[in-house]
């Protein structure tokens, strides 16, 4: 509102001049409180050297001036990393005199931690903030492949919703403060977004319409235009790269917000005038509101908590010193390009930076965009230090290089950079739509998040392996305490975490009783900044840790310096059928101490099986006796006892009158067996004669009938075929009755068939339910009785 006042008319009255003149000293008290003559600390920041050290600080409060509270923050959270120690507390409640307060750095994770002394006023307000700066000095266990999901994003709601039913546009930075809150900056959609610990989104800063407006008041009611990144001092003041307006913006923890940095102008306009002792033309040497950028990108604290802008059309890493709010450009010359390493970083050409990031050592690592690289530089204070590359061949735009040197990989329009506790580099390869990993022990790049293949998804979108996973021009990206990765994946409108530091849960594919799963691997990680030591490792029944990649040391346990890991093989080795579980924990130095990987796995029973031939495919047996025939029983891996069914019929149709069994079998795996199958005739199995009708009585009948034949045909119409009648009957008599009273010779038939089938039923000997017997087809004997 200030300044479209000062557009709107730029030769104001006196009064009102005189107005704007004390709103800027109020902007000023807001926004460097440590500048304040009202107030002093001595030291006036601190660095401390290691976890549990002390540093006491002498505060002098000026006559006029109420010191009413203090309060000791870590990224604007209480009782974190830095802590007051009473025995050394003498502040507050002082009124133009002295006190001391004794700080204690004990710090709850590695890497850098930042914390801020912010002392106020009786009625709140702020009168001083003393930063703090430290590294811890622990180890950090983490698992990979990492397990991807959509944090934030991927819906249609608005605020006071789930984050993930939440609309995003665009988002191209993602921070974190003390509390666990998780600020976006939602570049298309004009605002910042803040995600609590519990998941729920809401807007932090901004309206969502672009524009310039709204300092000294409620963010909420602010126009930003494209805010690109977003970032928490130690005190938890909120600063945000308002790309739109070539400034940087400051949220302070009352949700005032105001312009820390740059002077306002529209894109492709002319910049205002920078102050009358710049050093040059984009206002080195003024203060930060009165120096100008050309879109700034994103943003980093120094050892010192002095505020680090990537001005990327400037070419320049600007610097806006905390003590002193003066602007000092300690990165790029102004001029893009590339002129080589080892120059002296003041005088490096660069190609439109962007990503940012310092690491513990106080190195300030720098994305040079334009030059597909990633640069870094040691910063310390005015003194210019060397430049080097230690990603990507300058001025060489690709995806290649993983497994080797990265600094013979390719890049393609870098973005974004982090760092984590053990010195690992993580690039957003935001043209490639990958994330890629420089392990600092071996200087060897990876790709750890994304195909290469621009989407949302793939083979392992949420919930699946972050690098079978598919990202769309990734951009900022942040890692937290515990090594998790948040991606800004821009052109999917999400943000995507990368869960490093859960173990993982594996589930393993059905796999039979007594066989042995494909492996899988997990690689244990420490990316904390000491050694991590390791107890021995073992895993619960039915499962292993034998797989082929296994490089853990599982009996003597392992110890993983920083930067380095190694892997487990898992195998699932069931021993009974079912869905079983198990775990293998992991017991070490980290925090928490020991961390459980979760086994699951569905058992198959195992298939048994043999073969049943008959040795003695037939047999020969005279009705009222018995004969034996053999089967021969060949095992696979079937070891138990076998039984056998019979069943017996004849060929012709006829009562059997035959019966069979057989003798039980054992056997063991790959062993064989027999079994006897004996076969009994009964006396009516014998071959039988037909009765004839001449046979016996038969016969009497037959020639009386003969005889007797002529006297039937008494009618006169008969009388004509009396000859032919008489001439058969006597034949039949010839050859019937001639022999009566003699014998009567045999009619016999061929020999009778039966057919004896033999079906096994093997009964295993293995545990209830761990295996299942195949049963072979049923054996035929065919038997003859004469």
């Amino acid at each position: 509102m200030m300044n479209r006042f000062w557009r709107s008319d730029p030769h104001p009255p006196f009064a009102g001049r005189l107005s704007a003149l004390l709103i800027v000293l109020g902007l000023l008290m807001v926004i460097t409180p440590q500048l304040s003559a009202q107030v002093t600390a001595n030291p006036a920041l601190e660095i401390f050297s290691a976890p549990g050290k002390t540093q006491v600080f002498t505060i002098t409060v000026a006559s006029g001036t109420a010191l009413g509270s203090y309060s000791v923050l870590t990224l604007g959270a209480p009782n974190l990393d830095f802590t007051s120690v009473p025995a050394g507390t003498t502040c507050p409640n002082v009124v133009a005199g002295s006190c001391t307060i004794e700080i204690l750095f004990q710090p709850t994770a590695p890497n850098r931690r930042q914390g801020a002394v912010v002392l106020s006023d009786p009625s709140g307000n702020v009168l001083l903030s003393v930063s703090l700066d430290a590294a811890g000095d622990s180890a950090l266990a983490a698992f990979g492949p990492g397990t991807i999901s959509t944090f934030a994003g991927n819906g249609t709601g608005g605020d006071g919703v789930p984050a993930i039913s939440a609309l995003l546009d665009g988002p191209t930075g993602v921070t974190v403060d003390g509390f666990g809150n998780h600020y976006i900056a939602d570049q298309k959609g004009n605002k910042i977004r803040r995600v609590t610990p519990t998941g729920v989104i809401s807007t932090f800063a901004g309206t969502g319409s672009a524009g310039y407006s709204g300092d000294g008041g409620v963010a909420t009611s602010a126009t930003l235009s494209g805010p690109i990144s977003v970032l928490v001092d130690g005190a938890g003041f909120v600063y945000i790269a308002d790309t739109g307006n070539n400034v940087v913006r400051m949220v302070n923890n009352a949700g005032i917000i105001s312009t820390y940095a740059g002077q306002y102008y529209a894109p492709g306009t002319t910049p205002p005038a920078v102050c009358a002792a710049a050093t040059n033309s984009v206002g080195d040497g003024c203060p930060g509101n009165q120096m100008v950028m050309n879109t700034p990108v994103d943003l980093v604290f120094c050892h010192a908590q002095n505020l680090h802008i990537s001005d990327k059309l400037n070419n320049r890493v600007r610097t806006i010193v905390r003590t002193t709010y003066d602007t000092i450009t300690q990165v790029g010359d102004g001029v893009a390009g590339y002129n080589g390493d080892g120059r002296l970083n003041t005088t490096a050409h660069l190609n439109g930076p962007t990503g940012l990031i310092m690491d513990a050592a106080n190195f300030i690592y720098v994305a040079d965009s334009g030059n597909h690289i990633i640069r870094k530089t040691l910063l310390t204070g005015t003194i210019p230090n060397p430049i080097a590359t230690v990603a990507g061949v300058p001025g060489s735009a690709g995806n290649s290089g993983d497994g080797g040197p990265a600094t013979t990989a390719q890049l393609s329009n870098p973005r974004g950079v982090a760092v984590d506790a053990a010195g690992d580099i993580y690039i957003s390869d935001s043209d490639s739509h990958v994330i890629r990993k420089v392990n600092i022990a071996t200087g060897v790049i990876s790709t750890i998040v994304g195909t290469g293949t621009a989407g949302y998804g793939g083979d392992g979108g949420d919930g699946g392996a972050a690098n079978s996973a598919e990202l769309n021009v990734p951009a900022g990206i942040l890692l937290d305490d515990l090594g998790n990765l948040y991606i800004a994946d821009s052109q999917s409108s999400v943000i995507r975490k990368v869960d490093d530091s859960d173990a993982p849960s594996l589930t393993f594919a059905s796999t039979q009783v007594g066989a042995t799963s494909t492996a899988q691997d997990v690689t244990v990680m420490n990316l904390g900044d000491a050694p991590m030591t390791i107890s021995p490792i073992s895993a619960a029944a039915n499962f292993s840790l034998l797989g082929p990649d296994t490089s853990c040391n599982l009996s003597s346990g392992q110890t993983l310096s920083p930067a380095t890991s190694c892997v487990l093989g898992i195998e699932f080795t069931p021993a009974t059928a079912g869905t079983l579980s198990g775990s293998v924990v992991l017991t070490d130095n980290s925090n928490p101490a020991s961390q459980i990987i979760v086994l699951t796995g569905a058992a198959a029973a195992q298939a048994e099986t043999y073969t049943l031939t008959a040795t003695t495919p037939t047999v020969s047996v005279n009705a009222g006796s018995s004969g034996t025939a053999t089967l021969t029983l060949s095992s696979s891996n079937f070891a138990g006892t076998v039984t056998f069914a019979t069943t017996v019929i004849s060929t012709d149709g006829t009562p059997a009158d035959v019966t069979a069994t057989a003798t039980p079998v054992t056997v063991t795996a790959g062993g064989t067996g027999t079994s006897t199958v004996t076969i009994t005739a009964n006396a009516s199995a014998a071959n039988r004669t037909p009765v004839a009708p001449w046979n016996g009585g038969g016969t009497v009948m037959f020639c009386a009938f003969l005889l007797g034949a002529p006297f039937t045909f008494r009618r006169k119409r008969l009388l004509a075929a009396f000859p032919l009648v008489l001439a058969i009957s006597l034949a039949g008599f010839m050859m019937a009755c001639g022999a009566v009273g003699s014998s009567t010779p045999t009619h016999t038939q061929n020999a009778r068939t039966y057919v004896v089938t033999v079906a096994p039923t093997g009964a295993t000997s293995a545990a209830a339910g761990s295996v299942t017997v195949t049963n072979p087809a049923a054996a035929t004997i065919t038997i003859t009785v004469q």
